[in-house]
């Protein structure tokens, strides 16, 4: 439960991070366009914040691959060995030397993932209604052996 919280609260960070950068860079181009400077200057600009918005993306996509291993170990699900030429790897774009699943693995992965945690529920809930069950059927006894005793 705990990690689950850091998780979001980690997404919540990296999103909140990316929306901050957008307002930026809106009010760096509009000081640069009220400014009159060259297309060079606003060029460089769009570069500086498609870099920085590619990295908080990249350092999303990781924290979503790291969170999507941990449930695949949690759940017992295969997972594809490490593998530079199987396409099942990608490198980062961004990050040379740091590498995540293809985006059709943690796809799948996920699936299996969800898939496990509704077999769960579902465990849980036949014990429970079967506890449920049993303890009204008890009830029911007593009350009976209750009510014939004089």
């Amino acid at each position: 439960m705990l990690t689950e919280l850091s998780y979001w609260r980690e997404i919540a960070s990296y999103e909140r991070s990316l929306r901050r950068l957008d307002n930026e860079w809106q009010k760096k181009l509009a000081k640069a366009r009220k400014e009159n400077q060259s297309a060079e200057a606003i060029y460089d600009l769009g570069w500086e914040w498609e870099q920085e918005r590619r990295l908080n993306l990249h350092e999303l996509l990781m924290l979503q691959h790291k969170k999507l291993a941990f449930q695949a170990r949690k759940y017992v699900i295969a997972t594809p060995d490490f593998d530079k030429e199987g396409g099942t790897w990608v490198e980062s774009d961004i990050l040379p030397g740091r590498w995540r699943w293809s985006p059709s693995v943690m796809e799948e992965i996920q699936h299996k993932v969800r898939d496990a945690q509704h077999k769960g529920r579902q465990t849980l809930l036949a014990a429970a209604a079967l506890i449920i069950g049993l303890i009204g059927a008890l009830t029911g006894l007593v009350s009976v052996l209750v009510g014939l005793s004089p």
